[in-house]
This record gives C-alpha cells, structure tokens and sequence, in this order.
C-alpha cells in the first residue's frame, strides 16, 4: 500500500541516527521486548469507511469488533504463538488495553500462549479516552468504560482502578496534550523495567493498544518527535522495538502485517479509530 509504504519511509528518514539499526543487543546489556499489537478491525472502522462525517455521527463509545476483526485477531494469535520459539521466545506478559475492542482481540492471544500473563493495563487506551455526545446538545459526555464484572468473562488480571462503576475517570473527550503525556508516563514505566534487565537478560511483553496511542508511544520510546509522520497503523498491525538496559533502543519493525491475507485488512483500518 502507497500511503503505508510512505509512512515507513518518513519513519524510518527521521529515525536515521537515532536508533540503532541492528537486531542485537549492546554488548553486556539487557533488554525489554516489545511487540505492539493495533486492535482489530472494530464496528467504528467500518464506519470510517464511509466517512469521516459518517463515523462522527455513529460512532460507539466502546465498539465490537467485527468478524473480520475476529479473523485478524486469531491471525495475530498464531503469528505470536509461532514466534516464541524465535522473535518472542522470551515473552512473558501481555498487557491489554481496557477497552472492548483490545479485550475481543486479545481473546485468541490467552487460548494459545500458556503460562504468559494477560493483564489488563488501564493507562495504554486509545487517545481521546472513552466517550459519549449527547444527541440532543451534541454535547461530550464521559462514558466510564467496562466494569470489573464485564471484564471478569475474559479471566484477564485486572488493576484495582477497574471497579464496579468502569475504570474511565476521564471527563469527557481525552486532549490531545494529556494523551502524549500519557503515553510518556508508560514509556518511562516500560524504560525503568529495561533497565532492570541486567547482564545480557532479555524479557519480552505484548501491548494490545490502539493506533494513535501506539504512534505517541513510539515517539517518546524512541526520542524523536514524530508529529510530522502521519503514521496510520493497520488493524492487528505489529511494531517490534528493543529497550535496552544501557538507554539504546532497536527498531526492528514497524506497523507489520504479514501475518494477514490480503483480503484480511482493507482500507478503513488506514484511520486510527
């Protein structure tokens, strides 16, 4: 696809110099996985198909996906269990974006990995949160997400911030100003967990997110302001990168769909929603 072809060569033109180029580790150094994994196709990307106007005025607050994304979904599923004999040998955790889209594609994820902990981790939602407009005002009003008791039938590990009344403490729409800053405070966390793999250790862990919040996350995982790349991420799309415990970072992949047909991702997955 032109436009993601495009994307990656912007990306990988503003990154020259600043990332190492290489697959393997410093010398001495530990490193910290990550895969980051875009939820599959939901009910709002069909709606982006239509239209953007389309999509504003029907949008869900917390969408389905659809089945199509369930197919995607198990496709991620396979790609990742087939890879922990090599990429992913070292995996250990997948942490799970609190909203329905990111719980449904992880699904598949729980069935095939045995012994990896599937956590839910309340801060990696998309940006702009959660979110209802009144009909009749037109007005944003906050929606308080899946509580801990619709959450429960997926057998994931839950925060104490998941309670019985939903888990977005948002107040209307997310800016965009606080969802960066969001995306920084899981970069830091995610850093201060690499630098605690010492003496060449490697750990690995899967992000079930979203594609706005993975663009943000990337940008300050990396040290590069990315706000000039307008980085469209396909539906289940994965992006590998490497933090290692001396502060380098590796960028082995971005925004990688191979693990689909091509008549599994479509056009409407080229809108971040």
């Amino acid at each position: 696809n032109l436009m993601v072809s495009a994307t990656l060569v912007a990306l990988v033109a503003i990154l020259a110099g600043g990332v190492q180029e290489s697959c393997s580790s410093p010398e001495d150094a530990g490193t910290l996985r990550l895969l980051l994994v875009r939820h599959a196709e939901s009910e709002n990307n069909v709606l982006n198909l239509v239209s953007k106007d389309h999509y504003v005025e029907n949008r869900h607050s917390d969408p389905d996906i659809t089945e199509l994304g369930t197919e995607q979904a198990q496709e991620a599923a396979r790609f990742i269990c087939a890879s922990r004999t090599g990429l992913m040998r070292h995996l250990t955790e997948v942490r799970i974006s609190p909203t329905l889209r990111t719980l449904q594609t992880a699904r598949p994820f729980a069935s095939r990995l045995s012994g990896v902990r599937m956590v839910v981790d309340s801060e990696i939602f998309e940006a702009g949160g959660v979110y209802e407009r009144c009909p009749q005002t037109g007005d944003v009003v906050a929606f308080p997400g899946l509580t801990k008791e619709d959450m429960a039938v997926y057998g994931y590990e839950l925060p104490p911030e998941v309670t019985s009344k939903g888990w977005n403490t948002i107040q209307g729409k997310e800016s965009r100003d606080a969802a960066k800053s969001r995306a920084l405070r899981v970069a830091e966390r995610l850093r201060a967990e690499a630098a605690e793999q010492k003496n060449g250790m490697t750990r690995a862990i899967a992000l079930v997110s979203h594609g706005d919040f993975i663009g943000f996350l990337l940008s300050h995982l990396i040290g590069t302001d990315l706000s000039r790349v307008n980085m469209h991420v396909w539906n289940t799309a994965m992006t590998c990168v490497d933090l290692h415990s001396d502060g380098s970072v590796t960028l082995n992949f971005f925004n990688s769909v191979a693990h689909l047909r091509s008549d599994q991702y479509r056009q409407s997955q080229l809108g971040n929603v």
